[in-house]
């Protein structure tokens, strides 16, 4: 019954997001917690609350970042036909921001592509936009050609898709909670500690992931979708000393690690996340993991 209720809490908080009766997903949900059929119920939640962004690509990552907090991603799939197709799933009549990236398991030629609709940065969807097939550049290249002068591994330009107008609402100064500066581009898909790559792709603590997307908090999301203080804004696009830079790269003690990241006991969850402990043996769930105990409460020396 509790994750019932959580998909409950979850739909009731999105339903002025998605502009949907409040009523009909109600009656969703309540269909859903009761229901022996739920698989269809919690299929027709999913209509109710996102729509579609579907196309074919090169074999990349496709993500959105949305500005009311959301960030989903999928991966291509081949179809049989030479083809990758997507489909990925945004909230409904929300502003999100489309980018691409190929060649995301080669450090030195992974490429960034940020694409517009239509000319447009975002784009909000009520229902399914077919983006066709997005011709990416597939990977970094040097020389005359390259997409990537800068070699910031973010291509020099968007790639353009022209949809059918009626399929896509333009939203190109809508504002956006990736935006922390309100400069009209998502921060991570920017170089804001000037280290030479785009933040989206910084990985401080050397294990091959983009700390942006790992979960280290253990909760089942990217840190990137993380809003402790549930302000609306990602705990990671934070500006808390109005220096115009997201907080997941700030580095106010000059350490090289940005304050977002810091993790003072060495626990591997940075203290944002775990509450600033310096308890070494501390999890990051408020469980103590000393030699006689394995995070349960439960001893290891055995029944007294």
């Amino acid at each position: 019954m509790k994750g019932y209720l959580k998909v409950a809490a979850l739909v009731a908080g999105s339903a002025l997001m998605v502009g949907c009766s409040s009523n009909s997903v109600k009656n969703l949900v309540d269909s859903y917690i009761n229901s022996s059929d739920a698989a269809n119920i919690k299929s027709q939640l999913l209509a109710a609350l996102t729509a579609k962004i579907k196309g074919t690509a090169p074999k990349a990552k496709v993500e959105a970042f949305c500005a009311d907090g959301n960030y989903t991603m999928v991966h291509t799939v081949k179809n049989g036909a030479n083809k990758n197709a997507f489909t990925l799933r945004v909230p409904k009549n929300v502003p999100c921001r489309l980018v691409m990236t190929t060649n995301e398991n080669n450090a030195s030629t992974i490429l960034v592509t940020k694409v517009d609709v239509n000319g447009s940065k975002q784009v909000k969807v009520s229902d399914t936009l077919n983006l066709g097939n997005v011709n990416l550049p597939v990977k970094q290249a040097p020389g005359a050609n390259s997409y990537d002068a800068n070699n910031d591994h973010l291509t020099d330009s968007a790639y353009r898709v022209d949809v059918n107008a009626s399929s896509a609402i333009l939203a190109q100064n809508a504002s956006n909670k990736f935006d922390a500066d309100h400069d009209g581009e998502v921060d991570l898909l920017q170089d804001k500690n000037t280290d030479g790559s785009i933040d989206m792709l910084d990985d401080y603590n050397g294990n091959g992931k983009p700390d942006a997307l790992e979960d280290r908090n253990g909760n089942g999301k990217p840190d990137i979708e993380d809003d402790t203080n549930k302000d609306g804004i990602p705990d990671m696009m934070q500006d808390k000393n109005h220096d115009g830079k997201p907080d997941i790269v700030a580095d106010t003690n000059s350490d090289g690690i940005p304050d977002a990241l810091q993790d003072s006991n060495d626990n591997g969850v940075p203290d944002t996340m775990d509450g600033g402990s310096t308890n070494p043996n501390d999890n990051g769930n408020g469980n103590d993991i000393g030699n006689n105990d394995n995070g349960n409460n439960t001893s290891n020396e055995g029944t007294r």
